[in-house]
């Protein structure tokens, strides 16, 4: 199996918010459809993608 990772969010600009958005939904699609059982712990919390400073 592939690793999928959450798209990280490198600034809060708003192109970069919504690019970010596109990629997370695309992101949470893709964990959904591999799932088997629930995807709570597949799933990375979004508080988690932000690029640390």
């Amino acid at each position: 199996d592939e690793v999928v990772l959450p798209p990280r969010l490198p600034s809060t600009s708003h192109t970069s918010l919504v690019k970010w958005r596109r990629e997370r939904r695309k992101y949470e699609a893709n964990v959904r459809n591999r799932a088997q059982g629930g995807t709570d712990d597949k799933i990375v919390p979004i508080k988690m993608t932000f690029d640390e400073r």
